[in-house]
């Protein structure tokens, strides 16, 4: 990806098919409900390393992308998702100019690959409306 592709994503803010996470603390926990969501719909990417203001999205300095990365990984294939629908190339450090950004494309799932997190929990994202169900609610 490069700069001006991901300027011009950032530009669209958050959508059904973007979502961006600060992350400079570590892996967010509600990066899973994001992953399953977007997994559930049409797929979508997931920016770890951009922060919010008033609407604005911006990369930040100081994200460890290798421990994010690792992170990531560790959890995914520790059972805190239903199925790890990922390969290797999905999930990928970005290095613009100072910034370093984790860049998650999650798939489509396959009817049979549906997401829940760990928690028991469906989450589809419809425009800009995330929801949560319990699973015995969804009929897919």
């Amino acid at each position: 990806m490069t700069e001006q592709e991901l300027l011009k994503l950032l530009d669209m803010g958050e959508h059904s098919e973007l979502e961006c996470k600060l992350a400079k603390g570590g892996l967010p926990k509600d990066v899973w409900e994001t992953y399953s969501a977007f997994a559930n719909t049409k797929g979508g990417i997931i920016l770890l390393g951009i922060k919010e203001n008033n609407g604005v999205f911006s990369p930040v300095k100081g994200v460890d992308v290798v421990k994010l990365r690792k992170a990531f990984w560790d959890d995914i294939n520790s059972k805190q998702v239903s199925v790890n629908i990922l390969q290797n190339d999905d999930v990928q450090p970005i290095k613009i100019n100072e910034y370093n950004i984790l860049k998650i494309t999650v798939p489509r799932a396959l009817r049979q690959q549906k997401q829940t997190t760990n928690y028991n929990k469906f989450t589809v994202i419809d425009g800009l409306l995330k929801t949560a169900l319990i699973c015995d609610t969804v009929r897919l």
